[in-house]
């Protein structure tokens, strides 16, 4: 509310500490009449792919629950942003760049796009303008159901392993008892 109440124009929001890299995008009419680009980069030091392991982020990825994410980068990251002045309208190029310095996630916005309109022109949402807040509750948290159930499968796998193993060893060894009474009998 408070960028539609103060008419602030050209907002780029940069954030971090979720030891991931990301570009979001919410499109125009949803938070502002204008799309608010946003790039999170955090880790470069340490990340979610040296913390996690790989399935559960390949699940974060498929199932963020973010819908204004444009991608997301796991590994080691920085995020870049710069501004080309040249030209009839000035871009503005957020880049999340790995360990190399590449950019694994870029966006390029105009900063003509980042203004309000003229005033008194209705600007119709350009898209979905659902926030996370928004979303039903098990939508919201389907990266934690997902692997939740996947602990609770492997927890219930392994105790039919360790169930299985040891009845095989509990045979065995009445295998081997009645193999010995038999041996006593003989002698």
């Amino acid at each position: 509310d408070l960028i539609r109440d103060r008419r602030v124009e050209g907002v780029i929001l940069l954030s971090g500490d979720v030891h991931l890299g990301e570009v979001l995008r919410s499109p125009a009419g949803c938070l502002a009449p204008y799309p608010i680009n946003e790039i999170t980069s955090s880790g470069m030091t340490h990340s979610a792919s040296a913390s996690f392991p790989g399935i559960a982020l390949e699940v974060l990825k498929r199932f963020s629950p973010n819908p204004f994410s444009l991608g997301m980068h796991l590994d080691v990251n920085y995020g870049t942003v710069d501004f080309d002045w040249d030209g009839p309208s000035p871009v503005v190029t957020l880049s999340v760049r790995d360990r190399e310095g590449r950019a694994a996630l870029q966006r390029r916005v105009s900063i003509a796009d980042l203004k309000f309109p003229e005033e008194g022109a209705q600007v119709d949402p350009q898209g979905d303008c659902t926030e996370e807040a928004q979303l039903p509750w098990w939508h919201r948290c389907r990266f934690c159901i997902i692997l939740f159930s996947g602990f609770v499968l492997a927890a219930l796998v392994a105790s039919w392993a360790l169930a299985w193993v040891l009845a095989g060893l509990k045979r065995v060894a009445f295998a081997s008892r009645g193999t010995e009474r038999a041996r006593k009998k003989r002698n």
